[in-house]
């Protein structure tokens, strides 16, 4: 794992014996994964860039970094930090797909929140990101079908007949389709 071998590079310093190397080792690696799903769970389901920008850097903190430093794109973040045992520590993760699901973003900041309220450990709220990370998103039958009926209903709203609102509906429900398929 290159994770692994990079933090290993950074901690090879003098006054350390093998054990504590290896705590360290894994006590970094698990924030580094911990920050890495949170951040990804944020971006990938519609939050902000400075909301997950700002998660990380309270994760980070409340585990005992120091001079973190985020940055957050909408195809991916950068998080450096440094600690009492090591010089400096970075992570670099790339968001491939984007989209909005407002119940994972929640549970993402409330783990988050629960992290740096001392209420979860990072072994616990690994866990629970991986868990939130793994859900699947919407029925895409379901959307299709509500897009189809929203755009159906658009008529009303503008004066439109019944005639207007099958054929706008239709028409929803086929953009959707297309768009559900392109995705792919």
């Amino acid at each position: 794992n290159k994770t692994k071998t990079l933090i290993i590079e950074a901690n090879q310093y003098e006054g350390t014996t093998h054990s504590e190397e290896r705590k360290y080792m894994e006590d970094t690696s698990l924030l580094i994964e911990v920050i890495n799903l949170c951040g990804k769970i944020i971006i990938e389901n519609g939050g902000e860039i400075f909301r997950a920008e700002d998660t990380i850097a309270r994760i980070c903190s409340s585990c005992g970094c120091y001079e973190v430093e985020t940055f957050a794109l909408p195809t991916g973040f950068f998080v450096g930090f440094k600690t009492q045992d090591a010089p400096y520590c970075t992570t670099v993760k790339r968001i491939k797909t984007r989209g909005t699901n407002l119940e994972k973003l929640n549970q993402a900041n409330h783990i988050a929140r629960c992290i740096t309220a001392g209420n979860m450990t990072l072994q616990e709220a690994r866990i629970s990101l991986m868990e939130l990370s793994a859900l699947k998103g919407r029925n895409r039958y379901l959307v299709m079908v509500a897009a189809g009926l929203s755009t159906g209903f658009f008529t009303f709203l503008f004066g439109g007949n019944i005639l207007d609102f099958l054929i706008a509906c239709i028409s929803g429900f086929l953009i959707q389709f297309f768009v559900s398929v392109l995705a792919k």
